[in-house]
């Protein structure tokens, strides 16, 4: 009896220390928080949603990243990037215009045709990416993806084609260096709230509106004014980003599925929403309110020279990073 009872507690403590090694000695899940810019809603999110799930997934729930849209934790415009340096969050997704104060060569998307179409950004976005992820080092920051919207259009209550037309009209937008060319072209740049906007296009005291296809689906600008024409004016830029040290404290597996996972989602979200724009015109198009026209041929060249005295004055409050940026996006673009 005293055998069997001896066996019996034995075996007892080496279940226990099994089962307590099982609990006890398993790793437990790294948890990073990513705040995005984006509404829960947004088709972007959609896709932020999957980057992260995606984490999750190949890393077996080693790492699993929260997401929080719409500034779900709080931090906005320059004070996401100070919360990701300070640690207080690990990934953030914001437009990279609102890093500009902290960050001056962030201001590079909204240059005024720096672009004539999204086909030549999403070349401009490979240029330009490692001079954002060298600046981002002084927020210990990392790049993760770079993609964006797809070029803006003007709304506009009569046709816009030339630039003659933009004399005396009263445009909304947000962009600083756009207003400085809508200035050029004798229009008066309005940065007014949107939702004072929509009243002012539909009263005639706005005369139009610069905005991309999904944002002026978004606030059913089609049931305001009733022409839509194809000047790039500037186009929304998004970078998601990683606190360096979390980083870095990854075993390296771990590493190589964030920086897949980033490569591939970079790669979706450029196809089919920086690229996407198709599909948006066609829903507009679908509405039978809007008039699709194209500016008179040279229009823009002519207007894109106006515009470069824009980039030089942003060049000189940009620095050395800004300088670069256009030498190096204008030699990819073979201009």
């Amino acid at each position: 009896m005293k055998r069997k009872g001896f066996g019996f507690i034995l075996g007892l403590l080496v279940v226990s220390f099994v089962f307590s090694s099982n609990v006890w000695g398993a790793p437990q899940a790294i948890k990073w928080r990513m705040q995005t810019s984006a509404p829960s809603t947004s088709l972007m999110q959609k896709y932020y949603n999957q980057f992260c799930e995606e984490i999750g997934k190949r890393s077996g729930r080693r790492l699993v990243v929260e997401v929080h849209p719409d500034y779900g934790l709080g931090y906005k415009l320059g004070d996401s990037l100070a919360a990701l340096k300070d640690g207080l969050l690990e990934v953030v997704n914001d437009y990279a215009s609102h890093w500009s104060g902290n960050l001056p060569v962030f201001g590079a998307p909204n240059l005024p045709f720096f672009y004539k179409n999204d086909e030549d950004r999403v070349k401009g976005l490979k240029a330009i990416s490692p001079i954002y992820d060298r600046e981002l080092q002084k927020f210990n920051a990392k790049l993760l993806m770079l993609e964006g919207l797809p070029l803006v259009h003007l709304f506009s209550r009569t046709p816009i084609v030339k630039g003659e037309d933009f004399r005396g009209k009263k445009i909304r937008v947000s962009a600083k260096p756009v207003m400085a060319v809508l200035t050029k072209l004798g229009a008066s740049a309005q940065g007014i709230s949107i939702t004072e906007a929509m009243t002012a296009l539909q009263t005639g005291v706005l005369d139009g509106q610069i905005w991309s296809y999904r944002a002026g689906l978004s606030y059913k600008i089609q049931d305001v004014v009733h022409y839509v024409s194809a000047w790039p004016f500037y186009g929304v830029e998004n970078a998601t980003i990683v606190n360096v040290t979390a980083f870095n404290k990854l075993p390296p597996d771990l590493k190589k599925i964030v920086e897949d996972v980033s490569r591939e989602m970079e790669q979706e979200l450029i196809k089919n929403v920086m690229l996407g724009e198709k599909a948006d015109y066609e829903e507009m198009k679908a509405t039978g309110k809007m008039t699709f026209l194209k500016p008179e041929p040279g229009a823009i060249e002519r207007v894109r020279d106006l515009s470069k005295s824009t980039w030089e004055d942003w060049a000189k409050t940009a620095g050395p990073a800004g300088r670069e940026a256009i030498e190096v996006i204008e030699k990819t673009l073979g201009k």
